[in-house]
């Protein structure tokens, strides 16, 4: 829909502004724009928070916004206020001519995820532009702590009323697989209601996977293995937002599968902390570090190795990854560092299964001037960070990730995982990623039932 807008928008002077929530639905709306051929001048392209980012760092002093704040230092508390200073600001009417000369009118994606601070910043500009909001109350999955979602029916309908219903599961009929998108139609209806999903009705396109009594590390590896029915087709795998672990162990145990990773990037700020390029005694950390996001990495026995070698007990020579590990001891520093980092990679049979953090600590590595301090290399983390967030989220050809992660995101095939913890909202989410097939794994063939 949107993409039919945009084209029959044509060479209009000024472009929609279209925001959505996450880095993921930002990559699915630009690819899909891609495809359907539409002028990158016809429109421009936005999650919620990077405007209100913008906006406030444009106009700081009539936004409110503190300085420290801007620097997002603290991501749950300044997140928040850069919301309210964004309202300040269109409350203010200060910006109301420059938003009429730059855009022709909103339109908001996933609108269900909407805080009620980002809420009244839409329903104000409402006032000043022409506003579309599209939403399905089913896959409102975020949570925003002391800035809760809004009532859909007596918030959100009271000020962008219904327009029209899209009840064709075109998704799916695009596909060629009208029965599974039939099927997820009848199971929203029934989540919607509480009630639970029976897997016993599903199509044939539905693959059910009995986790009872089995080893679930296995059982989850060899669903999330699945081949797409499609040649070059793609895969979602989703889990709960709270295994993170569980989800890097299925990432790391599945061929060709990568991690998708929280934009928070804890472990990236945590690495800046333990490593200090300078210091020969942090190769400990770096090795650790290695071993976290790819395979191969000997991290158990490398310093037993690494002891051999100097007291010439060894009998095998060392290999490059040695070398470099022993280089790096020698001469401390960064090109050292990222020595040991690329010889990791290059080990026989080693596959990089959570890219975007190991190359966000390369470029945090690389960005360290010598002799920094923690303070210094977590600046430069943070910043990296931030510029990860507001980019866009590319995932690979066989994705793994939470639903809060991956929720914006389409692929040809959805493997859900652990299906009986995730509640009807999230489970409803991860079931309709997959547009030709999908593999739910539970215990019971009942799913979704509870809140």
């Amino acid at each position: 829909m949107i993409a039919q807008a945009l084209l029959a928008h044509g060479n209009a002077s000024k472009p929609i502004l279209i925001l959505t929530h996450t880095n993921a639905g930002v990559s699915a709306l630009r690819h899909r724009l891609k495809v359907a051929a539409v002028s990158s001048s016809a429109y421009s392209l936005s999650t919620l928070d990077g405007l209100a980012l913008q906006l406030a760092s444009t106009f700081p002093l009539r936004s409110g916004v503190a300085k420290q704040a801007l620097a997002l230092d603290v991501p749950r508390d300044d997140y928040p206020a850069i919301r309210k200073g964004a309202l300040r600001l269109v409350r203010s009417g200060a910006i109301s001519e420059i938003l009429q000369a730059s855009y022709s009118r909103v339109v908001v994606d996933e609108y269900q995820d909407s805080s009620t601070t980002q809420h009244a910043f839409i329903s104000t500009v409402a006032n000043i532009l022409p506003v579309v909001v599209l939403g399905d109350p089913m896959q409102a999955i975020f949570g925003f702590g002391g800035d809760p979602l809004p009532s859909w029916e007596d918030d959100v309908l009271s000020v962008f009323p219904v327009q029209m219903e899209l009840s064709e599961p075109w998704r799916w009929i695009n596909a060629n697989s009208l029965p599974l998108g039939e099927w997820l139609l009848a199971s929203r209806e029934l989540l919607s209601h509480g009630e639970p999903v029976d897997l016993s009705t599903a199509p044939a396109s539905v693959e059910w996977v009995n986790l009872r009594g089995r080893d679930d590390t296995a059982a989850l590896a060899a669903a999330a293995s699945t081949k797409a029915p499609n040649k070059g087709g793609s895969v979602l795998v989703l889990g709960h937002s709270t295994t993170p672990r569980r989800h890097h162990e299925v990432a790391r145990s599945t061929p060709g599968a990568s991690a998708v990773e929280s934009v928070a990037l804890a472990e990236l700020e945590r690495f800046a902390r333990v490593f200090d390029p300078g210091d020969a005694d942090s190769l400990e950390a770096l090795v650790e570090f290695a071993a976290k996001v790819m395979t191969q990495v000997p991290a158990s026995t490398y310093a037993a190795r690494l002891d051999s070698l100097r007291s010439g007990r060894a009998r095998k020579d060392a290999d490059s990854f040695e070398r470099a590990c022993l280089a790096f001891c020698a001469d401390p520093g960064r090109d050292s560092a990222l020595r040991v980092l690329d010889a990791s990679k290059a080990r026989q049979g080693a596959r990089l299964y959570r890219p975007t953090l190991f190359y966000a600590a390369t470029r945090a590595i690389a960005g360290w001037a010598r002799g920094a301090t923690e303070e210094e290399r977590v600046g430069v983390a943070k910043r990296i960070r931030e510029a990860l967030k507001f980019g866009s989220r590319i995932a690979g050809r066989r994705s793994v990730g939470s639903t809060l992660l991956l929720k914006g995101l389409e692929a040809d095939v959805a493997v859900v995982l652990d299906a009986g913890n995730l509640d009807a909202r999230n489970l409803y989410v991860a079931m309709t990623r997959g547009s030709r097939k999908l593999v739910i794994c539970s215990k019971e063939p009942l799913i979704g039932a509870h809140a």
